[in-house]
């Protein structure tokens, strides 16, 4: 049976509708690991291209000798791009992987993986 979620495919995925709004989404077989749509997967991708950058910008100002104050504001900048994008897989993960699991057991244990994730994301 297909469910929600995904991180990058190891087969093509399957139009179904949603057990619980009825939208029709792409879903992926249950043997597969966590992949995302296509175009989200594209832009987490470019996020992560984006603060790659920032981060190497960090670096050559380190290089430089950059004024402290100068890096660390670039350092506040690249640290809020990072916890945008974890913030964004945290959305996505519960939307696709908790709220709609094909079951309520599957949902749970999604649900405790998260909770064990988010009590370091948050340390």
């Amino acid at each position: 049976m297909a469910r929600h979620g995904s991180w990058w495919p190891i087969r093509g995925p399957v139009v179904s509708n949603c057990l619980e709004c009825g939208a029709e989404r792409l879903c992926y077989d249950q043997n597969m690991k966590h992949s995302h749509d296509p175009k989200e997967r594209t832009a987490l991708v470019v996020r992560l291209r984006k603060i790659r950058g920032q981060l190497q910008a960090v670096e050559k100002m380190v290089e430089a000798e950059t004024d402290c104050a100068e890096v660390l504001t670039q350092v506040v900048s690249a640290r809020r791009a990072l916890k945008s994008f974890g913030d964004t897989l945290i959305r996505s993960h519960l939307h696709d992987c908790i709220e709609h699991a094909e079951t309520q057991a599957e949902s749970r244990k999604n649900l405790h993986a998260l909770l064990t994730v988010l009590e370091r994301y948050v340390a």
